[in-house]
């Protein structure tokens, strides 16, 4: 399925009482949603809706940090949405604009958002956003409650790692390396661009704006919360992640040091031995008892005699 805006270029009209008008007159407020990236959007902003070249540049522009700015004309927002599209990562999220004024709400976005379908059939349905402010919020609700569920998913992916750390038997394992190392990867890119969110939400109701009624200060105070409760739970599986992490690190530290361990007690035990069966085969005049022919078991006798004496000085010593 192609991730491409296949909302480009759709004009709603907002008939204020959760659905749609036929009318285009300019009595009813309208929400567009656009492509920035369609060579055609940005004169369609500048010519159509007369914006501000400042406001133009930042809605089009291709990398974008979550933020907002309060104009006289409007308020201008960016937001990240998360990535639900089939075949791609969560982490790797959509840019999301908006520009917000008395009589109309343009979004902008180039890749396909779950978001915009569901506002768009609430609309047809007839219980849809009636304002402008009202359709930015129920975006913005949506976009915090997508966020908080693939952060609950990360919260028990994190759980059920910890849970076969405790139970891995074989310290080579690399699938449990490579989930943490995914997973951190996740939560690092997630954390990128939620956090930036919150201060959008968090000072986006301290505003004084008469776009920004009481009642939309209300609801982006419930949308801060929930984004503030995704960045605990991100926060929450960073650090455990990171425990994780090293606690299989030093597992694997520990066997390591057990296997060095018993290689140097062989080692430690068989030199000697090894020491005098060299120089017993050396091929020279004068080797003691070359003509025994009970030389074999004698030395066989006092290399073991060796191994029980080097065995009992380890044990005395604990170092087995």
């Amino acid at each position: 399925m192609a991730e491409y805006n296949l909302y480009d270029n759709k004009r709603f009209i907002l008939d204020g009482n959760g659905g749609l008008s036929n009318e285009d007159n300019g009595k009813y407020a309208i929400w567009h949603n656009l492509d920035y990236q369609n060579p055609n959007t940005y004169q369609i902003l500048i010519e159509d809706y007369q914006l501000d070249p400042l406001v133009v540049d930042a809605l089009c522009d291709t990398d974008t940090r979550p933020r907002f700015v309060c104009y006289d004309t409007g308020i201008l927002l960016i937001l990240r949405a998360i990535n639900l599209n089939p075949g791609s990562n969560p982490e790797d999220m959509i840019s999301l604009r908006f520009w917000i004024d008395e009589n109309k709400i343009i979004s902008l976005q180039h890749r396909n958002l779950k978001s915009i379908k569901k506002i768009a059939d609430a609309l047809e349905n007839k219980v849809g956003p009636k304002t402008p402010m009202q359709c930015f919020l129920t975006f913005a609700n949506t976009i915090a409650d997508v966020i908080a569920k693939t952060t609950n998913d990360l919260t028990d992916r994190t759980d059920d790692i910890e849970e076969e750390i405790i139970d891995i038997q074989d310290m080579d394992d690399i699938k449990i390396r490579g989930e943490i190392n995914d997973l951190r990867h996740e939560i690092i890119a997630l954390r990128r661009y939620i956090a930036p969110m919150r201060e959008v939400f968090q000072n986006l109701q301290l505003e004084k704006n008469p776009l920004i009624t009481q009642k939309a200060k209300i609801r982006l105070k419930e949308v801060a919360n929930d984004v503030v409760k995704s960045l605990e739970d991100l926060d929450y599986c960073r650090e455990h992640i990171s425990f994780y992490h090293e606690e299989l690190q030093g597992r694997i530290s520990i066997n390591m040091s057990r296997i060095m361990y018993i290689i140097s007690i062989f080692t430690a035990i068989f030199l000697p031995l090894t020491l005098i069966t060299g120089l017993l085969g050396i091929n020279v005049q004068g080797i003691p008892m070359a003509d025994n022919e009970h030389a074999f078991w004698i030395v066989c006798a006092l290399m073991l005699v060796i191994s029980l004496i080097l065995v009992y000085f380890m044990k005395k010593k604990r170092w087995m």
